[in-house]
């Protein structure tokens, strides 16, 4: 597989990006949108996997390190919710000023979440969305990665007394930043997540929306919050199809761990395009 590794420049930012084009011939690009902090390194093997299948089979995709994550500009400490919609946006871009055909975003967890928005702010960019184990809420995302700091706390025995997530949760409201498992999260990065429900984010009717979970046996219906969010989407006019995918949550686990029907079902869901 052919990959251009660059930094796409977002002035004042550069974001290190890499691109595969089509090794086949071109039907389309895909944009691809990692997950939050360590969800992203854990899910590196998947993305190239994914990257080199959709390649395989003709379409040009494009991987972008958001603001303060990967090899792009910044630390995580510059990270903002918006900054990252603004690279998202950059990204699209990019791939729409690369390729002709459709452009599909696939987005991961937190990624997923981005995706939605860009379609709501350039629905011309976007073709369709693929979501992979959506974060449905920014605020309860945030509450279970503070409580990696409480747990390590409580099992290294830290001496500065209790914390709780309230407490970590009060002090960034205070205005200070708090550091969990090196990642250093800001009062503005909170905010921002904490005012992210992927309900409100309603993709237009005329990008169609696959959402894919992952289960631990076959034929499992999506999570009951997925299926509050799929309903609200439908009612508002989403043309949106959910399904369950065997495989493991490689996203959470330490050990590099991949999907493979995961990137099975979404190279088929492309060629399904017709493109």
């Amino acid at each position: 597989m052919t990959i251009e590794p660059f930094f796409l420049e977002r002035s004042p930012h550069r974001l290190f990006s890499v691109y595969c084009p089509p090794a086949a011939p071109a039907r389309g690009g895909v944009l691809y949108i990692h997950p939050f902090a360590e969800e992203m390194n854990r899910s590196r093997r998947m993305a190239a996997l994914m990257s080199r299948a959709l390649s395989q089979a003709g379409w040009g995709v494009l991987s972008v390190d958001l603001l303060g994550c990967g090899d792009s500009s910044g630390d995580f400490g510059d990270a903002r919710l918006e900054e990252w919609q603004a690279d998202v946006r950059a990204g699209l871009d990019w791939l729409c000023n690369r390729h002709e055909g459709p452009v599909t975003v696939i987005g991961l967890r937190l990624g997923a979440a981005l995706a939605a928005q860009a379609a709501l702010d350039a629905p011309e960019m976007v073709d369709r969305l693929v979501l992979w184990q959506p974060v449905t809420s920014g605020k309860t995302m945030l509450t279970q990665f503070l409580r990696i700091r409480v747990a390590a706390a409580i099992t290294g025995g830290g001496g500065n007394g209790p914390e709780t997530t309230q407490s970590l949760r009060d002090r960034v409201q205070a205005g200070e930043a708090v550091e969990v498992a090196g990642y250093e999260i800001s009062p503005d990065l909170a905010r921002g997540l904490d005012g992210l429900e992927l309900a409100a984010l309603i993709p237009p009717s005329s990008i169609p929306v696959n959402w894919l979970e992952i289960a631990t046996e076959p034929d499992k219906p999506v999570s009951p919050g997925a299926a509050r969010i799929i309903d609200t989407w439908r009612a508002a006019g989403c043309t949106i199809e959910a399904e369950t995918i065997v495989g493991e949550p490689f996203w959470s686990l330490q050990e590099t761990t991949i999907a493979p029907a995961l990137i099975a079902r979404t190279t088929e869901i492309l060629e399904a395009d017709g493109s």
